[in-house]
């Protein structure tokens, strides 16, 4: 019975990541960096897959990396041309930066980030949003993000963006799979698209 019971929890955390969170490249310029991403959204147990880029990559090499298990991730990508109309559906938006600075508001690692975001999972979409792999999310970018996260690192920061979508996809599927079973859970949130239009 026990084991039955760990299993059902183990299904469920699965089925919440895949409906509420999405993983957003902005302009991601190599598309096997793609498939990448799109087969560690497989291993955790997220299905969204979400670009911002003018179209879509050559499916060859992203489908080559992301595998024949995580083909139907590739197969059904979602490609918005600008950040603002990928994220109007999002109650939650993450930022990710490797770069701290005066106009940065980085508070959090990958970690952190996720115990922050839990609460917050049962009735808000979440979307984690991660920029170009020469350049980043830019400042104006980082704006429209209720939160940012920086993974912590010795003195080079840069990652791959695969590595730096593997790592924030980890914490995030420890977190669903570890999480208390009686935290409260917060209320909806405005969307993304709710917010920018009360201004």
């Amino acid at each position: 019975m026990n084991r039955k019971i760990a299993k059902t929890k183990d299904l469920l955390s699965k089925v919440a990541i895949v409906l509420v969170v999405a993983i957003v490249l902005v302009r991601p310029r190599v598309a096997e960096n793609v498939g990448s991403a799109a087969r560690i959204c497989y291993n955790m147990g997220i299905e969204n897959l979400i670009l911002v880029r003018d179209s879509l990559p050559e499916r060859e090499p992203m489908a080559k990396l992301a595998t024949h298990n995580a083909a139907h991730i590739i197969d059904s990508l979602q490609c918005f041309p600008t950040l603002e109309q990928a994220i109007a559906d999002y109650n939650i938006v993450i930022g990710t930066t490797a770069r701290r600075g005066r106009h940065r508001f980085v508070h959090q690692d990958p970690r952190e980030t996720v115990e922050k975001l839990l609460p917050l999972l049962p009735l808000n979409k979440a979307a984690i949003i991660f920029g170009p792999e020469d350049t980043g999310l830019s400042n104006d970018e980082l704006k429209l993000c209720q939160m940012a996260s920086a993974i912590p690192t010795d003195d080079f920061s840069s990652l791959n963006l695969a590595q730096a979508v593997a790592i924030h996809c980890y914490e995030l599927y420890q977190g669903v799979v570890h999480q208390h079973k009686d935290m409260a859970p917060a209320p909806q949130l405005a969307t993304s698209f709710e917010l920018e239009s009360m201004y």
